[in-house]
C-alpha cells in the first residue's frame, strides 16, 4: 500500500469516527428532548440534526459499525401481517401446527383491534389482525378478505428511509416521526406492486417476547397495547 493511499485511508477513518460521535450526539440529544418534554420545536430540531447527519452517513456509505450500515441502507424485515377472521384458530395455525410461538399480543387502547404475534425458529414474525370496529383493516377485508395485509420493516433512520423511497418515485404516506417511541411511515400499495410496507423506527425494545402469554388472555381481553408494547390489564 502506497503511503499516498495510507493517508487516504487514514483520513476516511478519522471522518467515520468524527461522523459516528455526531451521530451518537444527534441521537441522545433528540431522545433528551423527547424525554424531558421540549417545546415541539426543540424536539424537531433534534430530530432535524440526527436526520441529516444520519443520511450523510449513508451518502458516505459510513456506518457505525457494519451491521448498522446495512440496517439504514437495508431495512430489517420484522413481520408479516395477516387479517384474519378468528384469531384463536389463526394463531393455532401458525404457532401449534406450524411451529411458531406465541411471543405478544393485545387488544388496542380503541379496542377495534386484537393482533397476536407469531414468532418462528429463524426470526420470522407473523403478525395475526382481527378488526372489531370500524377499522382500515377491517376495510380491507370486506374488499379482499382475508389475506396478507401488509410488510413491516424496521429501520435505524425512517426519515432517511422514507425520503430514499420517495425520490426514487414510491409514494410515501401517513408519515408520523413526532413520537419517539414509534416513528413511521407507509409506502403505498399503489407503487409497491399491491403491498402496503410499514417502516418503523421503534425504542430498542420493541419486540421483546412476553414469556407464558395465552391466547386465551388475549382473546379475552387480558393484555392491550400500550404504545406498540403488550400490557396485562389489571384483574377485577
Amino acid at each position: 500500500m502506497s503511503e499516498e493511499t495510507r493517508d487516504s485511508v487514514a483520513s476516511l477513518e478519522d471522518v467515520a469516527a468524527h461522523l459516528q460521535n455526531l451521530r451518537l450526539g444527534a441521537q441522545r440529544l433528540s431522545q433528551a428532548a423527547a424525554k424531558l418534554e421540549a417545546t415541539d420545536i426543540v424536539v424537531r430540531f433534534a430530530e432535524r440534526i440526527e436526520a441529516l447527519v444520519a443520511e450523510a452517513a449513508w451518502e458516505l456509505g459510513i456506518g457505525a459499525d457494519p451491521d448498522e450500515q446495512v440496517r439504514v441502507a437495508a431495512p430489517n424485515l420484522d413481520h408479516i401481517g395477516i387479517a384474519v377472521p378468528d384469531l384463536a384458530a389463526a394463531t393455532a395455525l401458525f404457532a401449534d401446527c406450524l411451529g411458531g410461538k406465541l411471543v405478544a399480543g393485545g387488544t388496542t387502547p380503541d379496542g377495534v383491534l386484537t393482533s397476536t404475534h407469531v414468532q418462528f425458529p429463524g426470526g420470522g414474525k407473523i403478525e395475526l389482525l382481527v378488526p372489531a370496529g370500524d377499522h382500515p383493516i377491517g376495510r380491507f377485508m370486506e374488499r379482499e378478505g382475508p389475506g396478507i395485509h401488509h410488510l413491516t420493516f424496521v429501520v435505524k433512520d425512517v426519515r432517511a428511509v422514507a425520503q430514499r423511497l420517495s425520490e426514487a418515485g414510491h409514494r410515501v404516506v401517513d408519515a408520523d416521526f413526532e413520537n419517539a417511541e414509534w416513528r413511521e411511515a407507509y409506502v403505498s400499495p399503489r407503487t409497491a406492486f399491491g403491498c402496503l410496507i410499514q417502516l418503523v423506527e421503534p425504542l430498542e425494545d420493541y419486540g421483546d417476547p412476553v414469556e407464558g402469554i395465552t391466547i386465551e388472555e388475549i382473546t379475552g381481553g387480558r393484555w392491550t397495547w400500550v404504545n406498540h408494547h403488550p400490557a396485562k390489564r389489571a384483574e377485577g
